[in-house]
């Protein structure tokens, strides 16, 4: 690291572990302006001055995978009240805003660009905690809360509180949930231990075991981690545990063979044998079925995989590796018959193309950020040719041998269950011109 980008104490360059480095700017406020990533592309940020609040992100060009893109995109910010947000202008020109109340500023109301929208009320007597909540659906969800301030009914658009809720919340001496009452009165409940970790879930009467009530039960160690779990048939799975509370073995339950539980193995080694400390992430180096049967994994100095080795040396030794860019995207994955998959990407890291041992997939962008086109290696073209306010597709062409192309149109609700699709045109219609289409239909919790 180093630390002069606005004066002593500011970063301004930090290097991964094989050297390659990423580094950030500051405007004359010393609030970062701008960060460069390790493959030396830049996102640069305007800021409001009294503030800091970023006001406007500038993203790099991509004019390589985004034709006529002659102007990088942006993502616009305004706020209310100096510092709380109020508008949210995307790379398509759309935006969404926040209506806040004037005195506490939390939000009561989120328009979308499609005309949808969603209100949220809060309960004065109880901490301010959200009361109902409408849904872009058009369905509202409504909240209680119990005279400690603990959610105690939660109600969807078809249910009521406190009458008829949805759910129903009960708390242990020490608030923690120990059971729920669902709509149709089915009691679920829990039990925990003095770190607050449950022991015991008491699942809802099985109607096809005598109305029995079965358990699921969790034993834990001394530093908190999982040692058993009974589950509500009665099957103990086990766990044991490094210094490092990283998980070294899973013991299931038998399997009818008579040969009792079955035990899988993990290591964090070079060489499968026993503990090792040197990194404190869990990426797993070894791992051992119940057969004895092995699998070797290998990552590079940042930590990211580079190979998987099955059956390591044996006759059945079959290898994949994988390679990284500089920022860690996934570029290329070579299977055991020495074949690859090679993935270039563009400034944004977004696939620009993917390589199939020589069959190219491309991918293009508009302007505004979205997927324009796909071109697979047998020529063909999908092409995603309209959008609404929302970026979602609503026309949709692709290239087909015999012709004419396959076009399907999209239409979605622009009120009630706004975001949803509301009418499907496939490509059949479409090219009779017909007036026929699929229409979708939701209720106000957005299930069709």
């Amino acid at each position: 690291f180093i630390y002069n980008g606005a004066g002593d104490g500011y970063l301004a360059w930090a290097s991964d572990f094989s050297g390659r480095y990423a580094s950030q700017g500051y405007d004359s406020k010393k609030y970062i302006n701008s960060v460069t990533d390790r493959r030396g592309n830049t996102i640069n940020y305007t800021n409001d001055p009294i503030t800091g609040k970023v006001t406007q992100i500038q993203l790099p060009l991509t004019q390589s995978d985004t034709p006529g893109q002659t102007q990088p995109p942006t993502i616009n910010y305004t706020y209310t009240n100096n510092y709380y947000l109020h508008t949210v202008q995307g790379e398509n020109g759309q935006t969404t805003s926040f209506t806040r109340d004037p005195t506490n500023n939390r939000v009561t109301r989120i328009d979308y660009p499609d005309s949808g929208y969603e209100t949220f009320s809060y309960d004065a007597g109880h901490f301010y905690q959200i009361s109902s909540h409408r849904l872009s659906t058009g369905g509202t969800e409504t909240f209680s809360y119990d005279a400690s301030n603990r959610l105690q009914y939660y109600s969807d658009a078809y249910h009521t509180n406190p009458g008829n809720p949805s759910i129903q919340y009960f708390y242990d001496t020490r608030d923690r949930v120990s059971g729920i009452l669902d709509a149709l009165s089915n009691p679920t409940n829990w039990q925990y231990n003095e770190r607050g970790q449950v022991i015991v879930t008491t699942l809802p009467p099985d109607p096809f075991d005598n109305n029995t009530r079965h358990t699921i039960t969790n034993v834990y160690n001394a530093d908190g981690t999982l040692q058993s779990k009974t589950d509500a048939l009665g099957n103990v799975w086990s766990y044991t545990y490094d210094d490092y509370r990283r998980i070294r073995s899973v013991t299931t339950p038998g399997r009818g063979d008579g040969g009792g539980g079955h035990t899988t193995t993990y290591f964090y080694d070079a060489n499968g044998v026993g503990n090792d400390y040197t990194f404190t992430d869990s990426n797993v180096t070894w791992i051992v079925l119940p057969s004895g049967k092995k699998t070797k994994n290998v990552y590079d100095v940042n930590r990211f995989k580079t190979s998987v080795t099955i059956a390591p040396g044996t006759s059945d030794e079959l290898v994949t590796t994988y390679q990284y860019d500089a920022v860690g995207n996934l570029i290329q994955v070579t299977n055991p018959r020495q074949m690859s998959v090679v993935t270039s990407y563009d400034e944004r890291n977004r696939p620009s193309s993917i390589n199939d041992r020589g069959r190219t997939t491309t991918f293009t962008y508009d302007t505004s950020g979205r997927l324009k086109t796909t071109t697979r290696p047998n020529g063909q073209v999908i092409t995603n040719e309209t959008f609404d306010a929302m970026n979602r597709v609503t026309r949709q062409r692709v290239t087909q041998t015999p012709e004419p192309d396959a076009v399907t149109n999209f239409d979605y609700y622009a009120s009630g269950p706004a975001n949803l699709l509301h009418t499907m045109q496939d490509p059949r219609l479409v090219q009779l011109n017909n007036a026929e289409q699929y229409t979708y239909e939701y209720d106000l919790m957005a299930l069709s």
